[in-house]
């Protein structure tokens, strides 16, 4: 309380009228106190801040945090809705189709390595697996296509045909 006091140019007894030494009264926890001095100025003796503190500063976050996904849904709508016309699950099919072809031939390559070098001490070639990668990569890419595609549905940057 002596730090408070300080803060404030009072003595400790002076805040409330009340001394801190009676046990009936604690100035941490006093309405009065509480109620007509700054929130800000409050610190416990030993320096640590008080939980009114700390209530306002997680408020202040929250409200930041609140007003950045704002900006950041308003943002990519912006850029991204006028890029892609209305959508309706009609409309999706052929981007869900190419993802499942994609991985189909990326499947079908790796199932036919595996049944060509079944029982052998050889492995794949460079060529193979150069093959390979580039269907793994192709199925990926368009994966990860339709994933953006779906989040930002879900998020609103997208409109949808009723």
């Amino acid at each position: 309380m002596a730090v408070l006091a300080a803060v404030m140019g009072q003595s400790s007894n002076d805040l409330c009228g009340q001394s801190e030494a009676k046990d009936t009264h604690a100035h941490a926890k006093c309405k009065e106190c509480l109620a007509t001095k700054p929130v800000f100025a409050m610190l416990s003796v030993n320096g640590h801040e008080t939980r009114a503190i700390k209530a306002m500063e997680e408020k202040d976050i929250n409200r930041l945090l609140m007003q950045f996904e704002h900006l950041l849904k308003q943002s990519n709508r912006e850029r991204i809705n006028p890029e892609i016309e209305e959508l309706a699950i009609d409309d999706l099919k052929p981007l869900v189709d190419l993802v499942a072809r994609s991985r189909a031939t990326y499947l079908k390559e790796l199932y036919e390595l595996s049944k060509k070098y079944d029982g052998q001490t050889t492995l794949p070639t460079q060529e193979e697996l150069e093959q390979l990668k580039v269907s793994r990569t192709r199925f990926l890419d368009l994966a990860d296509g339709a994933k953006s595609i779906e989040i930002c549905i879900q998020r609103g940057y997208l409109d949808l045909k009723t």
